[in-house]
């Protein structure tokens, strides 16, 4: 019988880690994030988002607890510092440590399961393969290509860190949270909780992001996208052909009804049926 094929491995360049450890560690973490922090453990991560308390995104990043009451955040390179500088702010007589240790880890990403204990399944879409927070001595050559884990990203509408979430803007309703696994609406109360749940709970949310595909080279992030003339959402980040894009899914059901096709600068856009 043949062996199953070896999976393919990526290591990013562009993610840095937060420590944050502690006796309090989990109730302070649990307290201030969109999800349930006890969840996490050397082999399952917990996507979750810090916000504003208008409940606007500041930060997004996967939690790691490599042991009991001490949980690594893998988040995106730029703004490691000021979540130290953010999450600092929040620590007043918690008896928790906060320290960037970027210089000490590295994630290395897997399209399937790689058989090791401390890789776990990316808890947003099983399209995404496995993460592993290694060593950054650990050394690997790379077999997987960045431009199919983008797509991938791309092909199910989740957000890319640094390139879809905007600072002080973007409600997580809006990026899909709730569908890639992000927050839970059981856990209790976090910062920027109640707007969360409210535009969770009420009858529409009339803004998501989708994919859409399109002929021709990249159109830039901001381009407002049109039906009939008039403005119904904004593209995000691509690649030739594909991109995400948020829409007011209101008008755009409106302008699917009646026969009415989306453009962005002059250019045909195809919204994508959602993929399980």
């Amino acid at each position: 019988m043949n062996s199953p094929p070896l999976p393919r491995s990526l290591r990013l360049m562009d993610r840095h880690f937060v420590a944050v450890s502690g006796p309090d560690a989990a109730e302070f973490l649990n307290g201030l994030v969109s999800n349930d922090v006890t969840r996490a453990s050397p082999n399952t991560l917990v996507y979750a988002a810090l916000l504003t308390p208008q409940g606007k995104y500041l930060f997004d990043f996967f939690i790691s607890q490599p042991k009991p009451g001490s949980f690594l955040l893998d988040l995106d390179a730029p703004r490691a510092s000021e979540l130290v500088r953010r999450l600092s702010m929040y620590k007043l007589r918690s008896k928790v440590t906060i320290a960037d240790v970027s210089a000490d880890w590295a994630v290395i990403l897997f399209d399937s399961d790689p058989g090791l204990p401390d890789a776990a399944p990316d808890p947003r879409h099983s399209a995404l393969g496995f993460r592993r927070i290694a060593p950054s001595s650990d050394i690997t050559a790379d077999t997987w290509d960045f431009a199919d884990y983008r797509h991938r990203l791309l092909d199910h509408a989740i957000p890319d860190h640094g390139r879809d979430l905007i600072v002080d803007k973007t409600f997580l309703m809006d990026a899909n949270f709730d569908v890639i696994h992000g927050v839970d609406f059981k856990k209790g109360c976090y910062v920027g909780q109640e707007l969360t749940a409210r535009m969770k709970h009420r009858a529409s949310n009339p803004r998501r992001l989708v994919t859409v595909t399109f002929k021709g080279p990249s159109i830039a992030p901001g381009t407002p996208i049109l039906a009939d003339g008039k403005e119904i959402g904004q593209m995000l980040s691509g690649i030739a052909g594909k991109a995400l894009a948020v829409l007011r899914m209101d008008r755009w059901q409106d302008a699917k009804a009646n026969g009415i096709g989306l453009s962005a600068n002059d250019v045909s856009l195809t919204v994508m049926e959602a993929s399980s």
